[in-house]
């Protein structure tokens, strides 16, 4: 399964991954160290938002294999970042309108798996599409192998994440508060 992908390309894709640990730890850090206005955390979703716009948008624009692989290089660094600064102003949305109360048992649980989905995912996803095979060809298949390959990341996630990661966290003392500085 994993002799046919380069691993060039793995080494290439293990960087902007680190990064992205980086990014939300980082960013998880500030806004635990620093007491940040809810003016200023909407204008970083804001921001991060109209950056992840552009950059699908120059994504969509790019029509050759060297422009689509230079998105990558960049989308991969990018689009973690400004994810890691869209967070904060979400978590700090006390109450969801009654219109969107169904999304917070999902966006709960997908982040209390989101560890194991990233641990998981690449592995399932290959495996998946190594059975699928040549029948991917075919647009509706291929769509297919993705819902399937998405849904078991999900499941093998969320038994990885009950089975092994809570019962460590469980383990985990309690955490200690810094003193806070307000930033404006």
């Amino acid at each position: 399964m994993f002799a046919q992908n380069d691993p060039a390309t793995i080494r290439e894709m293990t960087i902007p991954r680190l990064d992205a640990i980086f990014y939300g730890v980082a960013t998880s850090f500030v806004f635990a160290r620093y007491k940040v206005s809810q003016s200023l955390k909407f204008a970083l979703f804001l921001g991060a938002f109209i950056g992840i716009v552009v950059l699908l948008g120059y994504q969509h624009q790019c029509e050759f294999a060297d422009s689509l692989i230079s998105f990558y290089r960049v989308g991969f660094v990018f689009l973690p970042f400004c994810f890691s600064l869209m967070l904060p102003f979400l978590a700090s949305i006390e109450h969801l309108p009654s219109r969107c109360a169904f999304l917070a048992r999902p966006v709960t649980n997908l982040s209390l798996w989101s560890y194991s989905v990233y641990l998981s995912h690449i592995p399932i996803l290959w495996f998946v599409y190594a059975i699928f095979a040549g029948a991917r060809e075919h647009p509706f298949i291929d769509l297919l192998s993705k819902i399937v390959g998405r849904a078991v990341c999900l499941c093998v996630s969320k038994l990885v994440y009950t089975n092994f990661e809570a019962r460590f966290m469980s383990l985990r003392p309690g955490e200690r508060r810094s003193p806070t500085v307000s930033i404006h």
